[in-house]
């Protein structure tokens, strides 16, 4: 079975507004409709603590190389 796909932006002009949290708050309320039992996400070391705020805790830290870089991001789950 393929996990349904849901992507959360903002864009930076737009921060800080509530928007982000509106969107979740939709995304969470599709979640009940389909009667999932819980929610992941990959976010970033900035997106992080506000999913922490929102109850979604860290199963590991991802390392991605990009360009002879290290990216890290933050796979994170919520139980519904």
């Amino acid at each position: 079975m393929v996990p349904n796909t849901t992507r959360l932006y903002v864009h930076p002009d737009f921060q800080k507004r509530g928007i982000a949290r509106k969107l979740y708050d939709h995304i969470l309320d599709l979640a009940h409709q389909k009667k999932l039992s819980q929610l992941s996400v990959d976010a970033s070391k900035v997106a992080m603590p506000i999913f922490k705020k929102w109850g979604f805790e860290i199963k590991r830290a991802n390392k991605i190389s990009r360009k002879n870089q290290i990216l890290i991001n933050y796979h994170m789950y919520k139980s519904l």
